[in-house]
């Protein structure tokens, strides 16, 4: 999860008011994946071609059929990454594991703000 905060002073909220700690909001995991799922899944297919070409692998999990993301959406491990002046760039390139090749989306949202890379499984070479 990635949180920017301006300085508010939100880390002496706490202390102000007397407390242990400050709630800012909760983070669904399985929400965030299905939407990197969505974007991913409708940005590779706008490509009529790539239907015939990949065997698409999203849509159980956009659907709510599963709840297993962790082998299709994840991340990179970049720590830091600079602002970009696209607002939602979406990349694909395929990769190959053993014998087999997979589309896989790199995105960010809201990369004005330096937000993290996002990868999603689309699909797998037919």
């Amino acid at each position: 999860m990635w949180l920017a905060l301006p300085d508010y002073g939100f880390l002496s909220l706490p202390q102000r008011h007397n407390a242990w700690a400050i709630r800012l909001g909760a983070f669904e995991i399985l929400s965030f994946c299905r939407l990197l799922a969505k974007i991913s899944h409708g940005a590779a297919f706008l490509d009529r071609d790539w239907t015939n070409s990949w065997q698409p692998l999203l849509p159980d999990l956009i659907l709510g059929r599963t709840d297993k993301y962790d082998i299709l959406v994840g991340g990179t491990d970049r720590v830091e990454n600079a602002p970009e002046k696209k607002d939602f760039p979406v990349l694909f390139e395929s990769v190959d594991i053993g014998t087999q090749r997979y589309l896989v989306a790199e995105l960010r949202l809201f990369a004005w703000l330096g937000t993290p890379v996002y990868r999603v499984v689309v699909g797998r070479k037919r």
